[in-house]
Order: structure tokens, then C-alpha cells, then sequence
């Protein structure tokens, strides 16, 4: 046996045990490595613009890890309403943004262009306070 399940949570139906897990998944309730200061990060969070929060959230809609800026700044025109301009300035900004707080990393890449990517040590803590600006937001 390689694992041991203790005090297991019964559940009725696969409808009551998809709603468990996406409950889980959004919760705000304890943080995925503990070893990381949720103060830190808030102290971070809250340097960011509020365009900033769209380029993060335009990065999640678009995988998180290692997207292309063209495609982070093609969601921003297509599902937060940036003109073309717009969208390239919004990354622009951003970028030194993420450069201060390291939030989000940045991949120089010549060839095939600049990519962006969330930072593992705090990407938990940014999915829960994307998750609450969009449940706030509407």
C-alpha cells in the first residue's frame, strides 16, 4: 500500500463530489505552501494597478506558464474590451510592475518573442485573489 487515507469524507453523488473539489479549489482558507508569508504577498498584491490585475488575469485565461505577450495582449482585446494600443501599453506597464513585486516572471525570448509566467512561489496565492476580484466584479 503506498497511501493511507484517514478520516475520508463520504460523499453521496459524483455532482456532490464535483462541487467539494471546486470548492476546494477556490477556497481562501489556508495557502498551498505555508512556508510563503500571506502578508508578503499582499504587501505585493497591492502595489499592482488595476490594469495590471487584467494583464494577470488576461496571463491565467491564457494557461499561466510561458505564454506569449502576444497572446496575453490578445486576450486583453478580445475578453476585456483593450484597444490594440491599449493592450501593448497595458503589458508595457505591467512588466515593470512584475519586475518590482516579482509576481509574474519574465522570458526574454528573441526568436519566437517574450513570454510570461507566474511565479511558482506565489501563483496559489494569485489564482485566490483573482478568483476574488471575479466573484466580487460580478
Amino acid at each position: 500500500m503506498t497511501s493511507l487515507i484517514v478520516n475520508p469524507i463520504t460523499m453521496s453523488s459524483e455532482d456532490d463530489i464535483l462541487s467539494k473539489i471546486k470548492s476546494w479549489m477556490t477556497s481562501t482558507e489556508f495557502p498551498s505552501n505555508s512556508s510563503v508569508s500571506d502578508e508578503r504577498f499582499i504587501s505585493k498584491w497591492q502595489i499592482l494597478s488595476p490594469v495590471s490585475l487584467k494583464v494577470i488575469s488576461a496571463l491565467i485565461d491564457e494557461g499561466g506558464i510561458n505564454v506569449k505577450e502576444t497572446s496575453v495582449r490578445r486576450c486583453l482585446r478580445e475578453k476585456y474590451g483593450f484597444g490594440k494600443i491599449d493592450a501593448s501599453t497595458a503589458v508595457r506597464n505591467a512588466k515593470l510592475e512584475f519586475i518590482s513585486t516579482d509576481l509574474v516572471k519574465l522570458i526574454p525570448d528573441t526568436n519566437s518573442g517574450d513570454e510570461l509566467s507566474l511565479h511558482p512561489t506565489w501563483k496559489w496565492h494569485i489564482y485566490r485573489e483573482v478568483n476574488r476580484l471575479k466573484k466580487e466584479s460580478g
